[in-house]
């Protein structure tokens, strides 16, 4: 599986159980708790324990308004991160 070449924010090995009984959401929809606007991942995986949340930005900018900072909530990497503490608390890996 493509996560066991994968590395954190950190530069370390994600560690995953994820290729054990778990499921695969393309570019599922969440509705964002502070702002009124969905966010939509490319990639959502995950398993009882694990959730990992995959943003394609291949030659992209970060933020959907060029011009926008990383500090700004257009910046969809920020913006998805809210998606672990407004959806997923209770798993206990969360990348």
């Amino acid at each position: 599986m493509f996560l066991s070449q994968s590395k954190d924010i950190d530069n370390k090995k994600l560690e995953s159980s994820l290729i054990y009984d778990s499921s695969f959401h393309f570019w599922k929809k969440y509705g964002s708790k502070e702002q009124s606007q969905f966010n939509e991942p490319d990639l959502v995986i995950e398993n009882q324990e694990e959730i990992v949340i995959i943003e394609c930005k291949y030659h992209s900018n970060l933020a959907e308004n060029i011009g926008e900072t990383e500090e700004d909530y257009s910046n969809q990497l920020i913006r998805y991160s809210s998606i672990f503490e407004d959806y997923y608390k209770t798993k206990k890996k969360r990348h």
